[in-house]
């Protein structure tokens, strides 16, 4: 008994580690290119736009299960038996260099907000401002107004940014409940272009509707001028300035069109159409608000539903130009929209210029009212 226990373990056949090394190896390499793939075509070619849908989070869990396939188990199990292994580790550093190098190129990816983890201390003082930004689902179409009004005025907000000031019956239906918004909130100015609402307590100067119908045009994408509730189609951005003391600040309510429609099978061709088309409609909606923005000399707050997730190139670019205000939340993984009950994405965004310094941003229950969660923001003047 004694020898048998102290014979070394019968090693795998050659072949089948060659094989499971093989394996290994492409899998990790085949993550690191698609890493770099999404890197290189995210927000530049339509037809990525249907991976730019997958959870942010397996930027983060695929090169982890690679690295924890990578571990060399079968020496480790053999040093707690007290015996040593004579099965070399085939090909196990490449499978962790690989792993390694795609979780470092795609770190901004993950969705991940590592400021929760380390939060700093808030800046002393009261904040200037409050501002709200939620994407209601249909205005009440399903909802109890009684219930909807208390809620959006629980918030007490300085700025409101509503999205989807609308109904729906097979398309986008206009509405007019403006004198109800008005009697709900008195003091506040109401400005509407399409299916974006902002209300405003401090004195609107200035702004207007960022009309991207020409632009659209030139671009083969044209609205017919007769198709009902035009305003949605063409109008995705409404810029409002407000003036706050002695200073004028510009406010951005944005709602960006989705990129797929999921009642539609992906084995048709059917479903690829949708893409194609609203990615263009996506590019000229987002060059139109990127424009406006080079040229306002204002501190600027963009917020809204932005249909793209942390991995989406598009969010990139405005992270690029403009200060992603999630370090100022106490969640590590984000997240304003659930599909089939999974919260893993999060659609919607807040973005500031330097001179606006975000102190405190949640994303708050929206008590079944919508499938999207509101965004609360508070600010400080720079």
């Amino acid at each position: 008994m004694t020898a048998v226990l102290d014979a070394p373990p019968v090693a795998a056949p050659a072949a089948r580690r060659v094989r499971r090394s093989w394996l290994r190896r492409s899998v990790a390499a085949g993550w690191l290119v698609f890493v770099v793939a999404h890197l290189a075509l995210s927000g530049r070619w339509w037809l990525w736009s249907v991976v730019d849908i997958i959870p942010p989070l397996l930027f983060l869990v695929v090169p982890a299960v690679l690295l924890t396939a990578a571990l060399p188990m079968g020496a480790w199990a053999a040093r707690l038996r007290g015996v040593r292994s004579r099965r070399p580790a085939v090909g196990l550093w490449q499978v962790r260099l690989l792993a390694v190098a795609a979780l470092l190129l795609s770190h901004g990816l993950v969705g991940i907000n590592p400021a929760a983890l380390w939060p700093g201390a808030a800046p002393a003082g009261p904040p200037d401002l409050r501002v709200v930004s939620w994407n209601v689902e249909f205005w009440t179409q399903t909802d109890d107004p009684e219930h909807f009004y208390s809620y959006l005025r629980g918030f007490d907000a300085d700025v409101y940014l509503l999205q989807e000031y609308l109904h729906t019956e097979d398309g986008p239906v206009e509405i007019d409940d403006l004198s109800r918004v008005r009697s709900e909130f008195p003091g506040y100015q109401v400005i509407v272009a399409g299916e974006l609402l902002t209300l405003s307590r401090l004195p609107v100067v200035g702004g207007g509707r960022l009309d991207a119908g020409d632009r659209l045009a030139a671009t083969g994408l044209a609205v017919p001028a007769d198709i009902a509730f035009r305003p949605y189609h063409v109008v995705k951005s409404l810029r409002t300035d407000v003036r706050v003391g002695d200073r004028v600040l510009s406010f951005y309510n944005t709602h960006q069109p989705v990129h797929l429609d999921t009642r539609i099978s992906p084995l048709t061709g059917a479903f690829y159409d949708v893409p194609r088309e609203q990615f263009g409609r996506r590019q000229v909606h987002l060059e139109l608000l990127r424009d406006d923005l080079a040229g306002n000399p204002n501190p600027v707050l963009v917020a809204g539903d932005f249909n793209a997730t942390a991995t989406s190139g598009e969010v990139a670019v405005l992270k690029s130009r403009l200060r992603d205000a999630t370090p100022a939340m106490d969640s590590v993984y984000p997240s304003s929209w659930a599909f089939r009950g999974l919260p893993l994405w999060r659609l919607d965004w807040v973005f500031t210029s330097p001179e606006l310094v975000v102190t405190r941003y949640l994303l708050r229950d929206q008590e079944g009212m919508s499938d999207h969660r509101a965004q609360e923001v508070t600010l400080r003047l720079g």
